[in-house]
């Protein structure tokens, strides 16, 4: 069977950062702390940007040895950001070279700032034809027009397509499955009539060279877009929970890899036939090679499940912590507050409510621990309650308040319908824990009334 060449890339990064003190840069050019691949510090220059990454005052374009290959940002806007939010988004033209993950690392280090998380990832995999020879304009165009002897997507069939239409010919250029509120969407289009248009990228014809796709057909390009909300990942060997970080790029195959694991579960399609009376009957057809050793899957998270009322109030109270400590003057507000965000983001991100409802108390508590380890990527072992003892001392304190915090909001989820202890006493047993003992007394007293405070009513609510 005839199989396609693939060229594999990322055509879009961006992520949240970590700035110290909220101040940007106090220099215009400064020279690398660490050492490249030819032993050289590298000089960065900051210049006034030509593009504007949303929702900061601070807007600078990072160049280097005379090319742009990222551009910052800091200083929000909005209170709804912390003060120490910054933003990195790479180049275009830097993502496509071999070394775009020292780049960026290094521009961290020179900059002095903490990547957070990943806010926005395009992977993307160029080729002129399927598996088989099919070709991406038949298979479009069979798809959106016809019923039988077509095409029907695996998951969700919503689309809108972009075409042109003549006296006699009507062109399909380009479709998106999934809508852009979505953690992910996919897009496939015609990357030889793109670059012709809109914009000509040498760099990427470079790479369809170096992949040896034929210039006489045209270039075609599977995209999957990932905002935050889509960075979810379960592992297929262990079940462990993952959220995709830019630290899973430090290696060249990772782009066709991750690719791969997305459009496994994003891109895929059944042949159809009017003899079938119902969707699994239909055959796959295979498109691209989507085999991968990653044992990594996408999971849909808690943002798109439907919750209940229990979840409601929590995420409710959460969010309340939030805005009090933001309009504080606590002494610890902003360690504090840094806690109360990565709970959140865990609530958020790392747990599959209905799984864990159906568990029993102790795999609840297992499933949890294994997803805050996945979550602060702590050493891995085979007793979880371990590794999370061990891991104090390596953690922030308040690193490991956000973890308590999570255990008992995620233990009164899995109850809340049961004879378990009211959130208010979840949440306060959760600072007795023989693993945390040795918190002195004082700041354990005092952590417990701070979170407390915002549960004391859940036990009237729910009676």
């Amino acid at each position: 069977m005839k199989t396609p060449r693939v060229a594999y890339a990322i055509d879009w990064l961006q992520i949240s950062c970590e700035v110290p003190a909220g101040l940007p840069p106090a220099w215009e050019e400064q020279v690398s702390p660490q050492n490249d691949s030819s032993g050289n510090h590298r000089w960065y220059y900051l210049c006034e940007s030509s593009q504007y990454i949303r929702g900061y005052d601070y807007q600078r374009e990072v160049r280097c040895n005379g090319y742009v290959v990222a551009h910052i940002a800091c200083t929000p806007r909005t209170q709804h950001l912390p003060y120490t939010a910054g933003a990195i988004k790479m180049e275009n033209s830097a993502l496509y070279v071999a070394d775009w993950y020292f780049i960026l690392t290094d521009i961290l280090a020179t900059l002095r700032w903490s990547p957070r998380r990943i806010t926005r990832l395009d992977l993307c995999a160029d080729f002129n034809y399927f598996i088989g020879g099919l070709l991406p304009s038949s298979f479009l165009r069979n798809y959106i027009r016809k019923n039988d002897a077509s095409y029907i997507r695996i998951g969700s069939n919503k689309f809108c397509v972009y075409g042109l239409k003549d006296m006699r010919n009507t062109t399909f250029e380009s479709i998106r499955w999934g809508s852009r509120q979505n953690g992910v969407s996919v897009y496939m289009y015609n990357k030889t009539r793109e670059l012709a248009q809109v914009k000509n990228k040498p760099y990427i014809r470079e790479l369809w060279k170096k992949t040896q796709l034929a210039t006489t057909l045209d270039v075609w390009r599977v995209e999957i877009s990932i905002t935050s909300q889509g960075l979810g990942l379960k592992s297929a060997s262990d079940s462990l929970l993952h959220t995709l970080f830019v630290d899973d790029f430090d290696r060249p195959e990772a782009a066709r890899d991750f690719f791969k694991v997305y459009a496994a579960k994003y891109f895929r399609f059944l042949r159809t036939n009017r003899s079938a009376a119902r969707k699994r009957d239909l055959i796959e057809v295979p498109l691209l090679d989507l085999q991968t050793d990653c044992p990594l899957r996408p999971v849909t998270m808690i943002g798109s499940s439907d919750t209940g009322r229990m979840e409601h109030i929590i995420a409710n109270r959460l969010r309340d912590m939030r805005s009090y400590l933001q309009s504080s003057q606590l002494k610890d507000k902003y360690t504090m507050l840094d806690a109360v965000s990565k709970t959140i983001e865990l609530f958020d991100k790392h747990f599959e409510i209905k799984d864990i409802t159906s568990s029993t108390e102790k795999n609840v508590q297992q499933d949890l621990l294994n997803a805050i380890i996945s979550a602060f990527n702590l050493p891995k072992t085979e007793d979880a309650y371990y590794n999370l003892t061990r891991a104090r001392k390596n953690l922030s304190f308040w690193k490991q308040v956000a973890q308590e915090i999570s255990l008992a909001m995620i233990k009164e989820i899995a109850h809340a319908h049961s004879s378990s202890p009211s959130p208010r006493t979840a949440v306060r047993n959760s600072f007795t824990l023989p693993n945390y003992t040795d918190i002195d007394q004082p700041t354990h007293s005092s952590i417990a009334k701070f979170v407390g405070s915002f549960f004391d009513d859940l036990e009237d609510d729910d009676s």
